[in-house]
């Protein structure tokens, strides 16, 4: 038996609210930092990469349900969090990669004078766009 044609997959992500911040877990299990881009446009984060085989060159597979090849997802991260914030940071540890996006104040330069932040509640964050890129 050989191993299965692999689908573009799109990894566990978990999403919680703090009082201060956004907090993105993203399961990455086997995954080296190297293999692991970050990329913000806008108030949208796309984490890709690509996990390798990690056994011989074309094993023949009895059983195959880790996931082999490209990833990818997209968050539309709510407005009232700082993507680009001197606050945000990302980490990798233990096959998790951790994202903290600090809340933005209300007094931000970069929402403009008229601006006005509704906080976000746990329902929209619930409602945040994950899927493919």
């Amino acid at each position: 038996m050989t191993a299965p044609l692999q689908k573009h997959r799109i990894p566990n992500i978990d999403v919680a609210i703090t009082e201060n911040a956004l907090i993105i877990l993203v399961e990455l299990a086997g995954l080296r930092k190297d293999n692991l881009n970050l990329t913000i446009e806008g108030n949208r984060l796309l984490i890709s990469g690509i996990r390798p085989e990690h056994l011989e060159t074309n094993p023949e597979y009895v059983v195959n349900e880790i996931h082999i090849g490209p990833f990818d997802c997209v968050i539309d991260v709510p407005a009232d969090y700082d993507l680009r914030g001197k606050e945000t940071r990302a980490g990798y540890r233990n096959g998790f990669l951790r994202i903290r996006v600090q809340r933005r104040q209300s007094s931000d330069p970069t929402l403009g004078a008229s601006a006005t932040l509704e906080p976000t509640t746990e329902a929209q964050v619930a409602q945040l766009v994950v899927s493919h890129n």
